[in-house]
């Protein structure tokens, strides 16, 4: 049923102010923008509303938007507090850079800032994104890119970023294939950061206290040798209080795992939550399964505190596979996990999801096990 403008009013004249304000949030944004035209209360009170949480994934919306904040600075601007740029299917965004970054910079009160897409997508001036001041910003998601994120002074833009930027709770760094942070680069304070993703490198380059989540990468074979595990986690452990539960999540190739499972059993005993997802280029092989397994549980009984663990092994183009042929086998896997492991009361095996119940391992959905465990960073890519 379509509604009249005289129905508006006359739903405006019994339903109180905060209540159409909640129908107005839970409608779609095209059908928020057609209620701001009905009437001058409907558009009081969905105007805002519609600019809180901006989500553009065109380049026409992305020009729309940088448009009305330029033309509209001081009535839309104080509005908008989350802010995503999907930039995964723009096919020329080179001509947006300059007008996303005057848009940006004016959104003092915005907490979210999302930029998901190539790293090309932030190769405006370095000195202009490093110079960005958000002074409300708590949520971040930022692509880094080798040629435009370094600079030669020293430090690069995304360490000047983070810098001028304390107030983070929570930051997400997508990785350019040959990233480096600058040798010169000074470790970076984040004092209210509590999550963390990003690659394994950046870990020595912060500072931090009281971490409660970590997501470290590992995405290329050669990367262990550059970046060797033991000085990452033991950066790590210095960011963590074994007071708070921490959770961990870890991506890796399986020539990797020995080496991060000695170094994150010894340095981070205490993880509440461990998910270690490792992927193999080659064929589904039962011998490499069986030995990453064997692996894992040859160093899952140095964590003292570890209640959720899940183990992924991905093979082919990242597929996800079982560890045994049978679900009798998953479950030998996961008595081997908890006898070795006392505290643990729940384990993922790829597909398979299982908790300790009055003694004894009973299947559980999977899609309750991050949860459960407290993981927030559960994408594969």
């Amino acid at each position: 049923m379509v509604l009249t403008r005289r129905a508006y009013k006359s739903i405006a004249r019994w339903l109180p102010n905060e209540v159409i304000s909640e129908i107005i949030q839970a409608a779609p944004p095209h059908d928020q923008a057609s209620l701001c035209r009905t009437t001058t209360l409907f558009q009081g009170l969905g105007v805002p509303l519609l600019y809180r949480v901006v989500d553009l994934k065109t380049v026409a919306s992305v020009e729309a938007f940088c448009s009305t904040i330029a033309s509209h600075t001081a009535k839309f601007a104080k509005l908008v507090r989350s802010l995503t740029v999907d930039a995964h299917a723009f096919q020329y965004i080179y001509q947006l850079i300059v007008p996303l970054f005057e848009c940006v910079k004016v959104l003092l009160d915005i907490e979210s800032l999302y930029i998901l897409g190539p790293p090309a997508y932030m190769q405006g001036p370095a000195q202009e994104w490093s110079s960005l001041t958000l002074p409300r910003l708590l949520y971040c998601t930022l692509y880094t890119s080798d040629r435009h994120w370094t600079s030669n002074e020293g430090l690069g833009t995304l360490s000047s970023f983070l810098v001028r930027h304390p107030t983070l709770k929570s930051v997400t760094i997508r990785d350019s294939a040959q990233f480096e942070w600058p040798s010169t680069a000074a470790r970076i304070p984040l004092p209210n950061l509590q999550r963390i993703c990003a690659p394994a490198k950046v870990f020595p380059r912060i500072i931090v206290d009281g971490l409660k989540e970590a997501r470290l990468e590992w995405e290329f074979r050669d990367e262990v040798h550059m970046w060797p595990p033991e000085p990452i986690f033991l950066a790590l452990k210095a960011t963590t209080r074994r007071e708070n539960s921490f959770v961990c999540s870890i991506f890796c190739s399986n020539f990797e795992l020995p080496s991060i499972m000695a170094s994150a059993s010894m340095h981070i005993p205490h993880a509440k939550a461990l998910r270690i997802v490792v992927g193999d280029l080659r064929s589904d092989d039962a011998g490499l399964r069986s030995r990453d397994i064997q692996c894992v549980k040859k160093y899952l009984s140095r964590f003292t505190g570890l209640e959720f663990f899940s183990l992924e092994i991905l093979f082919e183009q990242w597929e996800r596979v079982s560890f045994g042929a049978t679900e009798a086998d998953d479950q030998l896997t996961v008595h081997d996990f908890g006898d070795l492991c006392s505290t643990l009361q729940a384990c993922r095996l790829n597909q398979n999801a299982c908790r300790r119940m009055n003694g004894t391992w009973e299947r559980f959905p999977l899609d309750d096990f991050f949860p459960l465990a407290g993981i927030t960073f559960v994408q594969n890519n």
